[in-house]
């Protein structure tokens, strides 16, 4: 399914079972969310959907030079895109640091197992939140993307829904940057994987709308 003109997305090609399944706008400024669902079966637990997401509001400053630095591509070696190891334990010093430069940037992606460790002590929050197995650089076209791969999960660390999006900056051009995701998400394990390498290979079909065009 070829989708057209979605936030700063010119064309992007979606796995031929997806069809639209529902549109939210509005509630908190201009934000607006697009999903679009293949039904694997009729038992809701095996659907899947390829979601995209606008906040609705421009990050504050120190954000925005959070995520045009992590996605420079000058600052890292050619080829390198791993920005931490998948499910380690103890991440690195300067990856951690990484994270917690970009926190907000990754919305509730931003509030996982080692981000949790801090904001508990600061703040007392503890819960339910998301378990981050990767975070990754993936360059297409002319726009480099923060990739976060895991799962949400409930009070009792079980997972309730598995993830892989990316975040990428819709106003370059701008001082601010306004922050737009794609997402793949199933409650279903197995629904999730396989439908993993059509969401890659979506992703690498995305034509982007000109600086001056993107909204």
């Amino acid at each position: 399914m070829l989708v057209k003109e979605l936030g700063a997305i010119d064309k992007i090609l979606l796995p031929p079972e997806f069809a639209p399944s529902n549109k939210e706008y509005g509630g908190r400024g201009d934000n607006w969310l697009i999903q679009f669902s293949a039904l694997s079966s009729e038992n809701p637990e095996e659907d899947v959907q390829i979601c995209f997401f606008y906040r609705g509001r421009v990050c504050d400053q120190s954000d925005t030079e959070a995520l045009r630095r992590v996605t420079d591509r000058s600052s890292y070696s050619p080829g390198n895109q791993n920005l931490l190891e998948a499910d380690r334990q103890e991440p690195a010093d300067h990856e951690l640091d990484l994270l917690f430069s970009v926190i907000d940037v990754l919305g509730n992606v931003g509030d996982n197992q080692y981000t949790r460790n801090y904001t508990a002590r600061a703040t007392g929050l503890s819960g339910a939140g998301f378990h981050l197995q990767s975070l990754e650089l993936l360059t297409v076209g002319t726009r480099t993307m923060l990739t976060a791969r895991g799962y949400y999960h409930d009070y009792q660390g079980q997972p309730n829904n598995y993830y892989k999006g990316v975040f990428f900056d819709a106003s370059p051009a701008e001082p601010r940057a306004k922050i737009e995701e794609i997402y793949l998400q199933s409650k279903n394990p197995e629904i999730f994987e396989k439908y993993l390498p059509a969401f890659d290979r979506c992703l690498a079909t995305i034509q982007w709308l000109s600086v001056i065009e993107a909204k």
